[in-house]
């Protein structure tokens, strides 16, 4: 997350705890915030760390500015402005023609009685996201 980011996240996060709590959390003079005074209070800075988490796993990456890693499930948004769970490769299918690696979705098509089982996207992903972390306990 860049600095501005952080900084446009730190301006939301002091709106949203002024109007929650009715006044804003205290500051040591290197931005992060102070401890609260009681012991039944939450702690500002690890309220504000948890908020900066949910942005950076909400924020979109440009495939311009970065790849996922190889082999890593991830959102991917489509110039089409479609949305879908990928698996991205580094490498190039042979003959494909994608210059940017490539994303298997595991959809499975039905083509002239051939069935087809992933479906690769490749020049035509513009953003990704990791995928967040699934809940600690399952079926609760």
């Amino acid at each position: 997350m860049t600095p501005e980011r952080i900084e446009k996240e730190r301006s939301a996060f002091e709106a949203w705890h002024k109007e929650t709590f009715g006044y804003l959390p205290k500051k040591y003079k290197d931005g992060t915030f102070m401890s609260p005074s009681r012991a039944d209070e939450v702690n500002p800075q690890d309220m504000f760390e948890g908020w900066l988490a949910n942005a950076a796993q909400s924020e979109w990456i440009s495939v311009e500015d970065k790849y996922p890693a190889d082999l890593q499930e991830v959102n991917i948004l489509l110039n089409t402005g479609e949305v879908r769970i990928a698996l991205h490769s580094l490498g190039t299918p042979v003959s494909s023609g994608f210059t940017k690696g490539h994303y298997f979705t595991g959809d499975i098509y039905h083509i002239d009685g051939a069935e087809y089982n992933c479906s690769c996207y490749g020049d035509n992903v513009t953003h990704w996201q990791p995928l967040p972390e699934p809940p600690e306990e399952i079926g609760k």
